[in-house]
């Protein structure tokens, strides 16, 4: 039977960062995801923080979060 790992993704900003360490000791399965609109590429996965490139705004959070979803899918080490 194969068994379920799930990966816990956390949506946050960087204006509360300074909450993120707390977040990521709640599981070794769980990321914080965030915008980073000057990034040089789509996304870059730091320290289990998932910087993506877009803006980190209430209005622009559907672009987040299927920026978090394509940037995952793309990623095999976090599909394992």
């Amino acid at each position: 039977m194969n068994k379920i790992n799930p990966l816990i993704v956390v949506m946050s900003c960087n204006k509360n960062r300074d909450l993120w360490k707390d977040i990521l000791e709640l599981s070794c399965n769980c990321i914080v995801f965030t915008g980073c609109p000057d990034l040089d590429t789509d996304y870059k996965l730091m320290d289990r923080v998932l910087y993506l490139k877009c803006e980190d705004t209430y209005d622009h959070l559907p672009t987040k979060v299927y920026r978090m979803i394509c940037s995952i899918l793309d990623m095999d080490c976090l599909l394992k």
